[in-house]
């Protein structure tokens, strides 16, 4: 290998400098090394069309422009522009009927080719187009694989038939990255594994035309979720509910509570090495009985024979896919260890989380310099620490660690751009209601009515001579007109009492000034001096404070190069000043053109902080109360 101008051996040589015994030539070789992948990190990605099984078609060359992202919670989408001469051109819009799909691929290095680092989309639109200057050219549009999880609902009952569905909610309370996995391989199950595919399609019999006896395997499958070992999952526990909703609607609010991300891959047989189900690997190869329990059953499960022979030279050949496949895998981006590293951090999580939101916000908020997470100590001289600590999760020994890739502020700094935006309070007094507690309405209706009875009252009279009253006449009389008198009420002083709250707060009342913005009102539950009134009056209170926002832009390879030393959803800070804001890396761009080299975009911040913590306790609570609900047959019993 070379790079600027320096030779070296590969690590795995005899060549391999030892540092004890000649540390110049170590050096020199460390440092070709990082020249290397720095380099490399700028080379022209390898851009490739697939038909509609993933069979390869051939290499995209001599584009006018590619741009393609990559969207930390939602579908990324790619743009390339040919030629219309390009020989592709007819093979796109007129060598196949529409019906067929075709498939893009895209890889940042194309000497480094992996499924853990390739764009791998499905084309959604091509056009055919004609500009004033004469040229035709043909534009591919083409959506990122995670639009997969749009596609697919997560049944109330996925083992049933549509047509028949107790219960009536797929609830499953776990850790997010295996709820949620093993939601998606059932319901991924429905579709391709032939036992269920007949009984959960009884009135849709056309289904049945896509059975392959060789979907037995999962592995055979061309869209799999990603194993994830429940045993060995630390992502912080969720309850992951569904009726027939798709797994990015349902999913998006656990995982952003978790501080997980779907990623969506393309693992290519015959090309990719290693397996894109690693905890799958591990299970195999620490079990030997069970791989004992596989080589007696091996001419059952399709492909396993041959592999299981070579499995002592490569253990990873145990989980790689049978075929050219789609990798759905949920991942813990959260930075979150617990003391035990297995399923128990996810709980103890829960628990901590939770009370630091209901508490330690609201109780003992505690900031950094400019309201920042991170900050550095002694004038930028310090340890990074937090700012903002989080108490019980402190206590629990689960507090998020502190990055490892920080983008440092200078003058060859890696940052493309970054803003710091400081919001002012906009209402020291929040005001919610419109309606009273029914319990107050009920005590006036109650009171009005009561006293309007008191007229019908049985009453007794006597004649005016005072004499005993004649034969038949024994007894008591009510007033004429008076029966039913207490229905005339109906509800007219409802709403009435207690039917607005407002709380104002302190602080603002005494550092805004005399000049301050005074109200705000609240849209909420509209009923005041109730728990759901408390709840608006803190959603007002949270969405008038005064807070900052902040964001960034990267540039790769400078030195940290994206898919090496981070990659999508991961945490990394950047400075500003003498402040470090950490926030995760939401989204990934690379672009280039016939005038311009390689360049990639990488922002970094999410707007999950800017969620009131309450608001997410509150949700964590209604997600366990609303399965207990479930659990007893009545999803509004409580």
């Amino acid at each position: 290998m070379t790079a600027a101008g320096v030779s070296f051996a590969p690590i795995s040589s005899a060549a391999y400098a030892d540092p004890r015994a000649n540390p110049y030539s170590c050096y020199q070789y460390l440092d070709g090394y990082r020249q290397l992948l720095i380099e490399s990190a700028h080379q022209r990605p390898l851009v490739r069309m697939w038909d509609q099984n993933h069979n390869f078609i051939g290499q995209v060359a001599q584009e006018i422009s590619v741009n393609a992202e990559e969207i930390y919670a939602d579908t990324g989408a790619a743009e390339v522009l040919i030629r219309k001469d390009n020989w592709l051109s007819e093979q796109l819009l007129y060598n196949r009927m529409p019906i067929q799909d075709l498939h893009l691929t895209i890889d940042p290095m194309p000497t480094l080719r992996s499924w853990q680092t390739r764009w791998g989309g499905k084309v959604s639109n091509i056009t055919a187009q004609r500009d004033q200057q004469g040229l035709h050219t043909v534009k591919i549009d083409a959506v990122h694989n995670r639009e997969h999880l749009k596609h697919i609902l997560a049944g109330a009952n996925p083992l049933f038939p549509p047509e028949f569905q107790f219960p009536e909610m797929w609830v499953f309370p776990w850790n997010c990255a295996t709820a949620l996995t093993y939601s998606l391989w059932i319901n991924l199950a429905r579709q391709f594994e032939p036992f269920l595919v007949v009984p959960t399609n009884i009135a849709n019999p056309l289904e049945w035309l896509g059975i392959s006896v060789s979907n037995i395997n999962p592995l055979s499958w061309p869209i799999q979720p990603q194993y994830v070992n429940p045993y060995t999952d630390q992502s912080r526990f969720e309850v992951f509910a569904s009726r027939w909703s798709d797994f990015h609607t349902t999913s998006e609010a656990i995982l952003a509570d978790a501080g997980c991300i779907w990623r969506a891959y393309v693992w290519i047989l015959g090309e990719d090495s290693g397996s894109p189900h690693p905890d799958l690997v591990d299970v195999l190869t620490n079990q030997p009985d069970l791989l004992d329990d596989l080589n007696a059953g091996s001419s059952l499960i399709n492909g396993y024979g041959e592999l299981l022979a070579n499995a002592d030279n490569d253990p990873t050949l145990l989980g790689r896919p049978n075929q050219t496949s789609v990798i759905l895998a949920v991942e813990n981006k959260s930075d979150i260890t617990g003391p035990f590293a297995n399923f128990t951090t996810g709980f103890m999580d829960a628990i901590a989380v939770t009370a630091d939101d209901l508490i330690t916000d609201v109780i003992i908020p505690q900031y950094g310099p400019d309201g920042s997470e991170y900050y550095v100590q002694n004038n930028g001289e310090g340890p990074l620490v937090t700012a903002t600590p989080a108490q019980f999760q402190n206590w629990f020994g689960l507090a998020p660690k502190a990055p490892w890739v920080v983008f440092q502020d200078g003058e060859y700094s890696q940052i493309v751009e970054s803003n710091l935006i400081v919001n002012s309070t906009t209402a020291k007094t929040i005001m919610v209601g419109g309606k009273s507690p029914s319990w107050v309405n009920e005590l006036i209706t109650f009171g009005i009515r009561y006293g309007l009875s008191q007229i019908s009252d049985v009453i007794e009279f006597l004649y005016p001579t005072g004499g005993p009253l004649p034969e038949g006449a024994e007894g008591a009389f009510q007033t004429v007109g008076t029966p039913g008198l207490d229905n005339l009420y109906q509800g007219e002083f409802d709403n009435t009492v207690l039917p607005f709250q407002r709380y104002s707060d302190p602080a603002r009342e005494i550092f805004t000034g005399t000049m301050g913005f005074l109200e705000f009102f609240q849209q909420g539950s509209g009923t005041a001096y109730t728990i759901a009134g408390v709840l608006d009056l803190r959603a007002g209170d949270w969405k008038t404070r005064p807070f900052n926002n902040y964001k960034t832009t990267v540039r790769n390879a400078a030195p940290y190069i994206y898919n090496y030393d981070f990659t999508l959803g991961d945490r990394v800070g950047w400075q500003m000043d003498n402040v470090i804001f950490v926030d995760m890396v939401a989204s990934a761009k690379m672009s280039w053109d016939v005038n311009t080299p390689v360049n990639y975009s990488i922002a970094i911040g999410t707007d999950y902080h800017l969620v009131d913590p309450v608001s997410k306790a509150m949700m964590a609570i209604a997600g366990i109360w609303s399965m207990f609900g479930m659990v007893t047959g009545s999803g509004d019993m409580f």
